[in-house]
């Protein structure tokens, strides 16, 4: 399905162009509604304000014929909020959370709470190409206290 949106690095600059948009449709894959409340719960105070106008909900998905057997959490810059219907495509369960308002260090913590609500085989770091040396060296950072410390090389 194509739209057309205002680009979201034009506006970052203050450009509202409008840019075609593409929406992939994938029929396996579903919202987890129930999960997706109790995530919004689990981790609500780790966002306790939108400083970068996007509204925070993480999102869950089913995938009734994934590629993987997986339960795999995306967390990511705004970015994620666009791919992660695409990557519920291939697992069975998939779980992204935006971390654009967070602070960091946290990043750990989030881990650990979303944990208590699933068994995750994976986690999967995205951001765009403007943020990626700074939210690495961040997660890098907040990972390696938990024994985490290959993960820059590993991103």
């Amino acid at each position: 399905m194509k739209t057309t949106a205002p680009g979201e690095i034009l506006r970052n600059f203050g450009i509202e162009e409008r840019v075609p948009v593409y929406d992939a449709v994938y029929p396996s894959v579903v919202t987890d509604a129930e999960k997706d409340i109790t995530l919004t719960k689990l981790t609500a105070e780790f966002f306790p304000q939108s400083e970068t106008g996007y509204p925070f909900k993480p999102r869950a998905f089913k995938n009734r014929n994934p590629v993987l057997d997986e339960s795999t959490l995306m967390v990511s810059d705004s970015y994620g909020f666009v791919a992660a219907p695409a990557f519920a495509a291939i697992f069975r369960e998939f779980i992204q959370v935006m971390t654009n308002d967070m602070g960091q260090e946290r990043l750990p913590e989030l881990i650990e709470r979303i944990e208590r609500l699933t068994d995750l085989n994976r986690i999967i770091m995205l951001v765009q190409e403007g943020d990626v040396e700074w939210m690495i060296d961040q997660w890098s950072q907040s990972l390696k206290p938990h024994g985490m410390a290959g993960m820059r090389s590993a991103l």
